[in-house]
């Protein structure tokens, strides 16, 4: 599963898990209802700056998916719904090649939302997105220095900031990842890397091509889940012999 994938020093350390980046990325409409983006306020003409959004490079991720609520008074069918239903939301089909697993993610730029297919790889330092990928959008790049990959060459990479990434249970807002000119096909759109992968705790059933997210909460589910079944069974069992002995004796 794991691609062997060196950058270079410049590119690992624009790698940032829980420290924010503080640069920054204006943006602007134009009067043909286009966003600009600059990197620079003096790069803002008058009329727009009224309008002025600034966008902090940073990654904010929220755990979209909590516990399921179980009252009190919920019978053991119902808590046993509720379970299976949040374990359920934690888990997201996926593409299993070999070793390799492919991810789907879904992005927002701009108006634009679309998916991508990322190959999970612990051995790249930064998610990396590649450019014919992004050719139906109109995106604004900044350079980012080179990285060296798997067969020695040296690429050049850029940065691109995506508005909204959802993988799974989890979304980010102002994602930063980098991105690189791959003309071969390969049948994936680059790579989910450990800024991302760091942070998140799962286990990958490759028999059913599933990654299961916040794997420390769906096993807590399991256990109360099989805890669930198993008074059921008892209750089950207790109900037939009651019904057993409550019926009148046949008389000979």
């Amino acid at each position: 599963m794991k691609r062997k994938a060196i950058f270079s020093t410049a590119l690992v350390m624009l790698v940032c898990v829980s420290t924010p980046s503080h640069a920054q990325v204006y943006h602007y409409v134009d009067k043909n209802g286009k966003k600009v983006f600059v990197d620079r306020k003096s790069q803002i003409p008058d009329e727009y700056r009224d309008q002025l959004e600034v966008r902090e490079q940073s990654t904010r991720r929220s755990r979209a998916v909590t516990g399921p609520a179980v009252a009190a008074d919920d019978s053991l069918a119902t808590h046993k719904a509720k379970l299976e239903s949040f374990m359920e939301s934690l888990e997201m089909p996926v593409t299993i090649r070999g070793n390799s697993v492919i991810v789907p993610v879904n992005v927002l730029y701009g108006n634009a939302r679309f998916n991508l297919d990322l190959v999970l790889d612990t051995g790249a330092s930064k998610t990396v997105v590649h450019a014919d990928k992004l050719s139906h959008v109109n995106v604004f790049t900044t350079p980012a220095g080179n990285a060296r990959i798997a067969d020695g060459a040296v690429i050049e990479t850029r940065n691109l900031m995506f508005d909204e990434v959802k993988i799974g249970p989890y979304t980010s807002r102002s994602v930063s990842v980098s991105v690189i000119d791959h003309k071969a096909q390969v049948g994936y759109d680059g790579l989910l890397g450990m800024d991302f992968l760091r942070s998140a705790k799962y286990d990958i059933d490759f028999d059913r091509e599933l990654i299961v997210w916040q794997r420390d909460d769906y096993r807590k589910a399991q256990e109360q889940l099989a805890e669930v079944e198993r008074r059921m069974a008892e209750e089950k069992e207790a109900a037939a012999q009651s019904a057993d002995s409550a019926q009148p004796e046949t008389s000979q």
